[in-house]
């Protein structure tokens, strides 16, 4: 399974700066944003309040009642009550270090999960992938703070090559 996440982020490039340059400094803001956000915001996604904070889709009484006879038997942790948590596979899978690709406009994030997480999901289930990838602004201009700031660190201490014709 890959997570991709879209954040807009809009920095014009300088003029004395290359394309291909840009392309080195964005692709570094992206992988700052990327890492800031597996190293601390995923963790919030399994959170007891999540669902109310991130919008999750409503989970069907029946789920909400067989998971928490579950936790109630131990084999639901969290008190069944965390809405992307069941036994904590998911969680633990997650919160691991994935695969980074970075592109200049996006990074993708890819990271093993059960046959269950799918991207186009069947039968009334949850699309998780889009539950787990989801950013609240707060999030998002932290992410963007911090593509700014490591874009803008490369960008000072580059130094153009001025070529005078002799």
């Amino acid at each position: 399974m890959a997570l991709t996440l879209h954040i807009d982020i809009d920095i014009q490039r300088p003029p004395d700066i290359g394309a291909r340059r840009w392309s080195d400094f964005s692709k570094a803001g992206m992988t700052a944003a990327a890492e800031l956000w597996q190293d601390k915001y995923v963790r919030h996604h399994f959170e007891q309040f999540s669902s109310v904070k991130y919008g999750y889709q409503k989970r069907k009484a029946r789920t909400k009642k067989k998971k928490e006879a579950a936790a109630r038997a131990g084999k639901a942790i969290k008190g069944g009550r965390v809405p992307l948590v069941w036994t904590g596979l998911l969680e633990r899978q997650m919160l691991r270090r994935g695969i980074l690709r970075v592109y200049p406009s996006r990074f993708v994030l890819r990271k093993p999960a059960g046959s269950y997480i799918t991207e186009r999901p069947r039968g009334g289930r949850p699309n998780m992938v889009k539950e787990i990838t989801t950013t609240i602004p707060s999030e998002e201009r932290a992410m963007a703070a911090a593509y700014e700031s490591k874009a803008a660190e490369l960008m000072n201490n580059f130094r153009a090559t001025k070529r005078i014709k002799v």
